[in-house]
Protein backbone atom coordinates (compact mmCIF):
# COMPACT_ATOMS: atom_id res chain seq x y z
CA UNK A 1 0.00 0.00 0.00
CA UNK A 2 1.45 3.30 -0.96
CA UNK A 3 -0.07 6.76 0.74
CA UNK A 4 0.46 9.79 -0.50
CA UNK A 5 -1.12 13.02 1.04
CA UNK A 6 -3.83 14.58 -1.89
CA UNK A 7 -4.04 11.21 -3.47
CA UNK A 8 -6.17 7.64 -2.83
CA UNK A 9 -4.03 4.72 -1.89
CA UNK A 10 -2.63 2.80 -4.03
CA UNK A 11 -2.99 -0.94 -3.45
CA UNK A 12 -1.25 -3.36 -4.55
CA UNK A 13 -1.62 -7.25 -3.80
CA UNK A 14 1.49 -9.63 -3.67
CA UNK A 15 1.64 -12.28 -6.17
CA UNK A 16 -0.19 -9.90 -8.65
CA UNK A 17 0.95 -6.64 -8.73
CA UNK A 18 4.88 -7.54 -7.95
CA UNK A 19 6.11 -5.49 -11.25
CA UNK A 20 4.63 -2.21 -9.70
CA UNK A 21 6.43 -2.94 -6.18
CA UNK A 22 9.18 -0.77 -5.06
CA UNK A 23 12.45 -2.98 -5.89
CA UNK A 24 14.14 -1.55 -3.24
CA UNK A 25 14.81 -3.66 -0.18
CA UNK A 26 13.76 -2.47 3.16
CA UNK A 27 17.10 -1.57 4.40
CA UNK A 28 17.80 0.63 1.07
CA UNK A 29 14.65 2.58 1.72
CA UNK A 30 16.33 3.40 4.40
CA UNK A 31 12.51 2.65 6.89
CA UNK A 32 14.61 0.63 8.81
CA UNK A 33 16.32 3.72 10.43
CA UNK A 34 13.26 6.27 9.98
CA UNK A 35 11.91 6.62 13.52
CA UNK A 36 8.12 5.92 13.52
CA UNK A 37 8.05 3.97 10.24
CA UNK A 38 6.93 0.99 11.71
CA UNK A 39 3.97 -0.37 11.42
CA UNK A 40 2.08 -3.15 13.32
CA UNK A 41 0.32 -5.80 11.42
CA UNK A 42 -3.13 -4.91 13.14
CA UNK A 43 -2.83 -1.19 11.99
CA UNK A 44 -1.80 -2.20 8.63
CA UNK A 45 -5.21 -4.12 8.11
CA UNK A 46 -7.12 -1.19 9.30
CA UNK A 47 -5.20 1.47 6.94
CA UNK A 48 -5.62 -1.52 4.15
CA UNK A 49 -9.35 -2.08 4.58
CA UNK A 50 -10.03 1.89 5.65
CA UNK A 51 -8.85 2.37 1.95
CA UNK A 52 -10.71 -0.26 0.18
CA UNK A 53 -8.82 -3.16 0.62
CA UNK A 54 -10.83 -6.42 1.90
CA UNK A 55 -9.24 -8.54 4.81
CA UNK A 56 -6.00 -10.42 3.93
CA UNK A 57 -6.40 -9.41 0.16
CA UNK A 58 -2.93 -7.96 -0.08
CA UNK A 59 -1.95 -11.28 -0.90
CA UNK A 60 -2.73 -13.11 -4.24
CA UNK A 61 -5.40 -15.75 -4.35
CA UNK A 62 -2.88 -18.77 -4.31
CA UNK A 63 -0.69 -17.74 -0.89
CA UNK A 64 -3.91 -17.38 0.92
CA UNK A 65 -4.60 -21.22 -0.07
CA UNK A 66 -1.36 -22.14 1.24
CA UNK A 67 -1.43 -20.67 4.35
CA UNK A 68 -4.74 -21.50 5.04
CA UNK A 69 -3.87 -25.40 4.31
CA UNK A 70 -1.00 -25.41 6.62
Amino acid sequence: MELHPGRPALLLVAGEDDLDMCELSLDQTRLTMRQGAEITLRDFEIEWQRNGGGPRQYQAKMYQEQHSNQ
